[in-house]
């Protein structure tokens, strides 16, 4: 019984470890990062682009994740990449995420008509705000083929909507070119 167990436990970790990059692979996904020079003066980029591996257990199963955090006085915005084995495991976490960011729970969303945005090359997005104080929490989701991409941020006193519909607008032609420049790649 013991060696069944060891036998066991020793296929789930190669399966495991077969779905996944190597440890030392590195994927540049920092082209599809907005620019701090693309937002309003006053903001900042603190801590820079950041690498996420895959956790061992549990979650998405993202292959490769960059994350930042953008800062201004009284407001904050966040841009998070995740990049998977196939356009399926892509669409079924940007499915995981607009049910996790979008809970009606605490807070009512509505589309974000005052946001002049449309991506005609993602797969699939959404775009909503709710009331978050006196200004609006709007999120985007986004998926590129084997990419999913949030970003997030308050609007209304330090970052107008066209100033948000400019940053997504610079975020999904980033996403046009490096998908762009992978394909020709290959």
């Amino acid at each position: 019984m013991m060696n069944r167990t060891l036998a066991l436990l020793a296929i789930v970790g190669l399966l495991a470890t077969a779905c996944r990059l190597p440890a030392n692979t590195t994927i540049d996904l920092s082209p599809l990062f907005v620019e701090i020079g693309q937002f309003p003066e006053g903001w900042s980029d603190p801590y820079g682009i950041s690498v996420a591996r895959q956790g061992p257990l549990g979650g998405a199963k993202y292959q490769f994740r960059m994350k930042t955090n953008y800062q201004a006085p009284n407001n904050g915005a966040y841009q998070d990449v995740r990049l998977f084995r196939d356009p399926s495991e892509a669409s079924e976490e940007f499915s995981r995420q607009t049910q996790v960011l979008f809970r009606e729970e605490f807070q009512t969303w509505h589309p974000a008509t005052e946001i002049n945005f449309h991506s005609a090359i993602a797969e699939q997005y959404r775009l909503e705000c709710a009331e978050d104080g006196v200004d609006m929490l709007c999120i985007w989701v986004a998926q590129y083929s084997m990419l999913v991409v949030s970003f997030q941020a308050r609007v209304g006193s330090t970052l107008t909507y066209a100033e948000f519909s400019n940053l997504l607008q610079s975020i999904d032609l980033r996403f046009e070119d490096y998908l762009s420049a992978t394909s020709h790649s290959d």
